[in-house]
């Protein structure tokens, strides 16, 4: 076919002028480039490295779509730096959105009266004596025990009544697009605070209803959804 016979530049020229299809052909002439970069980190298990290659396709994605072709350098120049932040953020922030020292610090503590509590009463410790007991908001306590919990591997299984399926499957049958569209919100979480990360973690990606995460804060279900609708407005804003 014609197209394999383009350079990169020429794809990335096609697939910015709506040749959507080119993507794949940019992706395979270039993922040699994401997975050298990969290589130069020290890791062990093969989940692991299966899911930095992801993280390092992902910034390869956005190179594509950012490069500037009248840039005086080559895709691969422009490409490696991107790629490598990718990289960077993905071990910086450890699990969906990064925590505070504070809040790490916090989750020590709390596990410390779990334990001491419940070796003195033979039963766990709720969330208004750990309240009680540390002196602090509510969201706060419920933030850092979240904040260990640990990423979910991208070829980790799941079965349901009709097959089984892992979340890089997933992920890849969306379109390429739509990688996109996960980087730019990944990015656009960024802006949001401690508290509202909390909200939108355990509602989209814990699938919590809107009635249990408020059962979770000790509020009503009225103030969740006020405070949803005013992340997602926010979050909007933001694109």
């Amino acid at each position: 076919m014609l197209e394999t016979k383009l350079t990169t530049l020429e794809l990335i020229k096609g697939y910015q002028n709506g040749h959507k299809e080119y993507l794949d052909l940019i992706i395979n002439k270039n993922q040699n480039l994401a997975y050298s970069l990969v290589n130069r980190y020290k890791i062990s298990k093969k989940e692991e490295r299966e899911d930095l290659n992801q993280v390092a396709i992902m910034g390869l994605i956005k190179a594509i779509t950012n490069f500037d072709l009248n840039f005086n350098v080559s895709f691969s120049t422009y490409a490696v730096p991107i790629i490598l932040g990718e990289i960077k953020k993905y071990f910086r922030d450890a699990s969906l959105f990064k925590m505070s020292r504070n809040i790490k610090d916090l989750y020590y503590k709390i596990e410390k009266e779990k334990k001491d509590y419940f070796e003195k009463y033979n039963k766990e410790i709720t969330i208004e004596e750990l309240e009680n007991i540390l002196m602090v908001d509510r969201y706060d306590l419920i933030l850092a025990m979240e904040s260990n919990i640990t990423p979910l591997s991208l070829e980790k299984e799941y079965s349901n009544k009709d097959n089984t399926y892992t979340l890089e499957s997933t992920i890849m049958d969306t379109s390429k697009n739509n990688l996109i569209d996960i980087l730019t919100l990944h990015d656009s979480l960024k802006i949001l605070t401690d508290k509202e990360m909390l909200l939108i973690n355990l509602r989209f990606y814990n699938d919590l209803s809107q009635k249990e995460v408020a059962t979770k804060f000790n509020v009503s279900q009225v103030q969740i959804s006020r405070l949803e609708k005013q992340i997602i407005d926010k979050l909007k804003r933001y694109f």
